[in-house]
């Protein structure tokens, strides 16, 4: 009997949106320090944008995750209410608050406040090998 499917519904994260913004503040006054206040204005207006581009670029939708014996398969839920094609999915990095998927070609983050806390601790079941 297959198993039921994985149902992520997938957000983009503040923790990320917080952690990168903070990180660019940080060089934005270290740049201000040693350079001078135009230096530190340009790195934040080139960093904003680049934050901004990575923010729009993160994945974002419902992601069903089929476990089957040969490896769990991945399908995105279409706008129309189809499902896309089954695309293999592989954990690389598993800890308790973060979850990195690779679904097919495109690199999935999961932050802990990116999907409901249910959802992410079915993934983490899924890919968890105990005795490693």
């Amino acid at each position: 009997m297959p198993k039921a499917p994985i149902i992520l519904p997938i957000e983009r994260s503040r923790v990320w949106w917080g952690l990168h913004g903070s990180l660019l503040l940080g060089l934005a006054v270290m740049v201000t320090a040693l350079v001078g206040w135009w230096a530190g204005a340009l790195v934040m207006l080139v960093g904003s944008g680049c934050l901004w581009r990575s923010i729009m670029r993160l994945p974002r939708g419902t992601l069903y995750l089929l476990p089957r014996a040969e490896g769990p398969l991945g399908r995105w839920l279409l706008p129309q209410g189809e499902l896309d094609d089954a695309l293999p999915v592989r954990c690389d990095y598993l800890t308790p608050w973060l979850v990195g998927l690779k679904v097919g070609p495109q690199r999935v983050w999961l932050w802990p406040d990116s999907l409901p806390a249910e959802a992410h601790r079915a993934v983490r079941r899924l890919f968890h090998s105990p005795g490693r």
